[in-house]
């Protein structure tokens, strides 16, 4: 892929102008707010099991819980990027009380997988993103791939849904991986309060509904976290045009071109949070969820004046997108093995 987006020489003035309109501001205020919608989900949950006396009752509570999971999810992944306090530690402690103590995954973990993420999204040298062992997005995964991730891969678009169940469980296992491998400021803190989420999460469960209706309650809420932070998570980049391995595009290029955004809507934005305007946050990490449709206009101008694709759709469109994209790269190992060469 060639880079047709010209330089970042005016992406600087672009900035500027960003910051000159506030959009820049570290919004706390919201945040509280969002933290407050996310308590009364909460509450709702806990209520319906509490009050549920049946499978169908604590089946939704579970659902409900997983929601809440999500967009607690959402808070934290704005505090990695600093938007929400100016003080790095402040927005450290908070993302480590939501995604360690609150939802049971690693902080440290998430900001370093996230940040190299961003720096080259969509690009399979850099982007870890995009190495995921029962997935290929380009024909040149599939290289990297063995025989029996190969076998799953050839039907990855019909697998796709299915897998993303599995997404709360990976994350766990990958957070827990870091832990035990990696040195990092918080290493103790993080194992404390992931240890304290598993006692009070199990311990909770229990006590509420007993072992075999908790653990009832444990496959629907697990399953649905993934489901519903996997699928916001592929809206953004999957497929979306890949970059070749030491590509020279621009930061412009590279956040703009690999990324989509969501149309603008009352659900969508609730339900996507900051990854509905996935790129304006690329190209402005630290802004505030809050500010990034207002953002989207002058992004979009700019983009067009400089040649840059700008490309925004609806959600029903975007994942239409990913499964022609996923059963495209397939396609190749559904031919007969001697037309493959």
């Amino acid at each position: 892929m060639t880079n047709r987006g010209g330089q970042d020489t005016d992406f600087a003035a672009l900035r500027r102008h960003i910051v000159a309109q506030g959009l820049l501001d570290t919004a706390p205020v919201y945040y509280w707010r969002k933290l407050g919608a996310a308590a009364v989900l909460l509450v709702v949950s806990v209520t319906l099991v509490l009050t549920g006396e049946n499978l169908a009752i604590r089946a939704l509570a579970a659902v409900m819980l997983a929601v809440t999971f999500t967009q607690v999810g959402l808070v934290a992944h704005d505090a990695g990027h600093g938007q929400i306090f100016r003080s790095r530690r402040r927005n450290d402690l908070l993302g480590l009380i939501l995604v360690n103590l609150v939802m049971g995954f690693g902080y440290s973990w998430w900001v370093d997988k996230h940040n190299r993420h961003h720096r080259h999204p969509n690009r399979p040298d850099y982007d870890p993103d995009i190495s995921l062992p029962f997935l290929a997005l380009s024909t040149g995964q599939l290289e990297t791939k063995s025989s029996f991730q190969r076998f799953f891969i050839r039907n990855q678009a019909f697998l796709f849904p299915p897998f993303l169940l599995l997404v709360a469980y990976s994350l766990r296992l990958d957070s827990v991986a870091f832990l035990l491998r990696a040195r990092f400021p918080y290493r103790t803190l993080e194992v404390a309060l992931l240890s304290a989420h598993l006692i009070l999460y199990s311990a909770g469960v229990i006590a509420l509904l007993g072992v075999t209706h908790g653990l009832y309650f444990v496959a629907i809420h697990q399953g649905c976290l993934g489901l519903f932070l996997g699928s916001a998570f592929a809206a953004n980049h999957k497929g979306m045009p890949m970059l070749d391995p030491g590509s020279s595009a621009t930061f412009l290029w590279r956040q703009v071109v690999t990324t989509r955004n969501l149309r603008r809507h009352p659900v969508t934005d609730f339900w996507y949070g900051p990854l509905a305007c996935q790129i304006e946050h690329h190209l402005f990490p630290r802004m505030p969820r809050c500010n990034l449709r207002k953002a989207a206009p002058i992004v979009r101008a700019f983009c067009e004046s400089h040649g840059v694709p700008y490309h925004e759709t609806g959600v029903v469109r975007a994942y239409t997108e990913i499964l022609r994209h996923l059963h495209q790269v397939s396609g190749v190992l559904r031919r007969p093995r001697r037309e493959r060469s």
